[in-house]
């Protein structure tokens, strides 16, 4: 019996390895973040409590929402809106939990497909930022304690709207 649970573990992990290192290494693409799809509409959602604005874009936290990734505590979840269509969710956490959230998402995502490091205000300090690709999602995480979900089509229908494109 014992043989038989040693395999069977056995063979689990090593499916959730291979998963996990094949390019774009999702288990599975996100199409939204926490039961919220891409493009849906704030307006159908009585849970979210509006928190800030900036022209067409609002954002929102949820009433009663459980403030945890996995078994880490997190300090803020916002949903944003642009032109009342879901595009973006931002997690803030304390940067000491940045290893922790960072294994979570690699068990759920796979490898990231990405890190950089950015100047973060002073010359002494950089930012580094990890990145997940897939198809309608990108995900980008940072040792300085957030964590951003975002739908590439509402992404570029937001840079549209700001004429990011414009001079390019």
């Amino acid at each position: 019996m014992h043989l038989i649970r040693t395999v069977v573990l056995l063979a689990a992990a090593l499916a959730l390895c291979s998963c996990a290192a094949r390019p774009g290494g999702a288990l599975a693409e996100p199409g939204g973040f926490r039961g919220l799809a891409w493009g849906e509409k704030a307006s159908t959602r009585a849970e979210l409590r509006q928190v800030g604005e900036d022209g067409d874009e609002i954002c929102y936290v949820r009433e009663g929402e459980k403030y945890r990734i996995g078994e880490i505590e997190v300090q803020n979840i916002y949903y944003c809106f642009f032109q009342d269509g879901f595009y973006h969710a931002r997690v803030e956490f304390a940067p000491e939990d940045f290893p922790g959230v960072k294994y979570l998402l690699y068990l759920k995502y796979g490898l990231p497909a990405g890190a950089d490091s950015d100047p973060a205000g002073s010359t002494d300090e950089s930012l580094t930022r990890y990145y997940w690709e897939f198809s309608d999602t990108r995900m980008v995480l940072t040792d300085s304690g957030t964590l951003n979900y975002y739908a590439k089509s509402g992404t570029e229908r937001w840079m549209r709207a700001l004429g990011v494109f414009d001079d390019m």
